[in-house]
């Protein structure tokens, strides 16, 4: 593996002319297979689907697929929302965007749902009541839908046993699964951005594998096997336990 796929994957509606967006260059361990920083910049679903895959400043195509699955789902509905609150460094990432794609490779069979819509995000000078207001921001608007919006920046101060984060990226990179560690959110100018920091084939592949701080934490041995139990087309990574 390489470095951390941190990359933009647009669908704007209409057929403007495209324009160069920001370029993202988190630091963060266990990264994935291409170089970043890179943008990919799409004018609309079409041009999205026919991406060249081989062009390094493209969606890959498991990424095409991870953005058509969300867009026409709760994720998709709510993201134009929260991109309106202006959170700092923001994504929707966790069981919301996993258990999206887990229904729509395994059907009903797969008894996994969205609890809630987990929205992370950063800022050093924040607190837990920036959170409420998020959340019941969203709530009134959204009254059918759970979130649980959560400042990494904090994280450690209210939650024992965490450490400090030192960025939004950094707090999804350490996260139980690597299935759960997949974040999306729109830009400003309404494109789709995608952290993907152990890549997608767990996530498409059905595969149910903690990632590296959590190789022997009884909680993620615990959330897999209740996965399993719910979705029985999962399957335990090697280093799963």
């Amino acid at each position: 593996m390489g470095r951390d796929r941190l990359t933009n994957a647009g669908m704007v509606e209409g057929r403007g002319a495209a324009r160069t967006d920001r370029v993202f260059n988190p630091v963060l361990p266990n990264a994935c297979d291409r170089p970043t920083p890179y943008t990919a910049i799409v004018e609309s679903s079409e041009s999205l689907e026919s991406s060249e895959s081989s062009n390094p400043l493209s969606p890959s195509p498991l990424e095409v697929r991870l953005i058509n699955i969300l867009a026409n789902s709760a994720v998709g509905e709510v993201l134009p929302a929260i991109a309106q609150l202006h959170l700092p460094d923001w994504w929707v990432a966790g069981g919301a965007v996993r258990n999206t794609v887990w229904r729509s490779r395994y059907g009903q069979q797969c008894n996994l749902g969205i609890n809630d819509i987990d929205i992370a995000f950063f800022d050093g000078e924040g607190d837990r009541a920036q959170e409420l207001r998020a959340k019941t921001a969203l709530t009134a608007q959204f009254p059918q839908y759970v979130f649980d919006v959560k400042n990494q920046a904090s994280f450690a101060r209210w939650r024992d046993g965490y450490r400090v984060f030192r960025s939004t990226e950094d707090g999804i990179s350490h996260w139980l699964h690597t299935a759960t560690a997949v974040g999306v959110r729109l830009d400003a100018e309404g494109r789709w951005q995608c952290f993907t920091p152990y890549g997608l084939d767990d996530l498409f592949n059905g595969v149910v594998r903690p990632t590296p701080t959590h190789l022997e934490n009884p909680k993620a041995i615990q959330k897999a096997a209740s996965f399993l139990e719910n979705c029985p087309s999962l399957v335990l990574g090697d280093d799963g336990r």
